[in-house]
C-alpha cells in the first residue's frame, strides 16, 4: 500500500462511525516486534489478524466468520 500501512488504515477506520470488518494479514516488519504488532492490531479493533504465510483455508474461514450474522 504505497504511502500507507495497515496500522494507518486501522487508525483511520477506528474514527469512522461505520467500520467494516477487518482482517489484517501481516508479514511483520523487521523493525517491529511481532507480539507488539499483534497487540496494536487488537487495540485498533482488527477483527482478525493472520500472520504470513496464510493458508487459503485459514483465510477462507476468517472471511466466512466475518460474514456470519
Amino acid at each position: 500500500m504505497p504511502g500507507q500501512d495497515g496500522i494507518g488504515v486501522l487508525t483511520w477506520l477506528l474514527k469512522r462511525s461505520h467500520r467494516p470488518k477487518t482482517i489484517v494479514i501481516t508479514g511483520g516488519s523487521s523493525g517491529i516486534d511481532q507480539n507488539l504488532l499483534l497487540d496494536l492490531c487488537k487495540q485498533l479493533r482488527a477483527d482478525k489478524v493472520l500472520v504470513k504465510p496464510v493458508e487459503f483455508e485459514t483465510l477462507r474461514e476468517a472471511i466466512c466468520e466475518g460474514m456470519a450474522p
